[in-house]
């Protein structure tokens, strides 16, 4: 007996009608997907895994179907593959769209840490200091010409040896 044909043999479900392991684990995973669909804190990462479980288990579903045509519960796979597929093409546009914002999303950080890299390697250029740099010219300033204006809250000197101090 094939694993197929056994997951085909009935069971007794919850309301004492049989069932199928098949059908079982089918309305399984159509409650699953449609669980992480319409969940929004729900794992997306889920949407491809559950996607191909539900794809593997169709192709399963109709093997048996074909080979248990006159079966009394094929009636009940059939009715759940077909609620499957009906599924399928929602769950092929959350998983691409997923797909593609992963995809967007580590471009877009590696495109900001070469960002950052190329902005730690760049030295200040034309006049422009480090903020540790900017008090000690401050300080010096401040005691070389004793001259200060008060402005936006803190004291700037004036001195025409600016650029030399640092």
């Amino acid at each position: 007996m094939s694993e197929i044909e056994y997951q085909f043999i009935p069971k007794e479900a919850e309301d004492g009608q049989p069932e199928t392991d098949l059908s079982i684990t089918l309305r399984e995973l159509i409650d699953e997907a449609r669980r992480l669909m319409e969940n929004t804190d729900g794992d997306p990462s889920r949407y491809k895994p559950c996607l191909e479980e539900i794809i593997h288990k169709c192709s399963d579903a109709e093997k048996a179907l074909c080979s248990h045509k006159s079966c009394e519960r094929a009636e009940d796979l059939r009715q759940t593959m077909v609620k499957a597929h009906d599924l399928i093409p929602d769950l092929v546009d959350h998983a691409f769209y997923w797909e593609n914002f992963e995809r967007e999303a580590i471009d877009a950080t590696e495109l900001l840490n070469s960002v950052r890299i190329a902005l730690r390697e760049t030295k200040p250029t034309s006049g422009l200091y480090s903020a540790a740099c900017g008090e000690v010219l401050l300080r010096r300033l401040e005691v070389s010409n004793h001259r200060s204006y008060a402005g936006w809250g803190c004291r700037i000197v004036v001195s025409n040896n600016a650029s030399t101090l640092c």
